[in-house]
């Protein structure tokens, strides 16, 4: 029985240049297909709406707040550099990613941007939003 797996023998990382061609093309795709939703814990109390999203490794200046449609969208944006240098021929090779991820958490009232108050520490997002409502005597 023979291998009939032609061997290329000019170029012996033809595997390493196929898999840098497929992960060059996934990575054109949008951010949708790969990105992964923020973990939220939303806790409905009597005068707030509280809601915490864990976000390890990330910075606060990476995070933005945004407001819609009685809703609240917590977005990341994160950006990575890496930098390969191969000992033997002395190439140098930059990679950089981007990635967005986003998460749009419904609130049961309407609020306005004064009613919130957000704060970040230690990987924890923790955003308030006082509940206004009042309660309409029938007579």
């Amino acid at each position: 029985m023979s291998d009939h797996t032609p061997k290329d023998n000019r170029n012996p990382n033809f595997m390493n240049s196929l898999d840098q061609f497929f992960q060059q093309t996934f990575r054109q795709l949008p951010n949708q297909f790969w990105s992964q939703s923020i973990p939220v814990h939303v806790n409905e109390q009597r005068q707030q709406f509280v809601i915490t999203a864990d976000l390890p490794g990330v910075q606060k200046q990476q995070i933005e707040l945004l407001t819609r449609y009685q809703s609240l969208i917590i977005r990341v944006d994160q950006h990575t550099e890496q930098t390969t240098i191969d000992e033997d021929t002395t190439a140098v090779s930059k990679q950089r990613s981007s990635s967005r991820r986003e998460r749009r958490i419904p609130v049961p009232f309407s609020f306005s941007d004064d009613d919130i108050h957000a704060q970040f520490e230690n990987g924890q997002l923790i955003v308030t939003i006082a509940d206004k409502r009042k309660s309409i005597p029938i007579r």
